[in-house]
């Protein structure tokens, strides 16, 4: 039953860091080559992931529906690049 929970969990992270992570860091390089996101892509790439394991929970309700996944990716590119509002 474990192995059955950590498979589920293992593959929610990977899709949320291909579904959500991936569209926001090609964003973030296209706007904003000079980022700090963008100049270190595997240690950012590191730092989320990490934190989509511990907020998976979460992260799930936002996989499952398009508009969540758009405001999340929305959210999180205005957040990495500085803009307030």
């Amino acid at each position: 039953m474990l192995e059955l929970i950590l498979a589920f969990y293992a593959t929610g992270v990977a899709i949320a860091m291909w579904r959500l992570w991936l569209p926001s860091y090609q964003i973030v390089r296209e706007l904003s080559p000079d980022n700090i996101i963008v100049q270190k892509p595997i240690l950012s790439g590191l730092v989320v992931f990490v934190m989509f394991i511990i907020m998976f929970p979460f992260l799930a309700y936002i996989i499952l529906f398009d508009n969540k996944m758009e405001q999340f990716i929305n959210g999180f590119v205005k957040g990495v690049i500085g803009i307030k509002k």
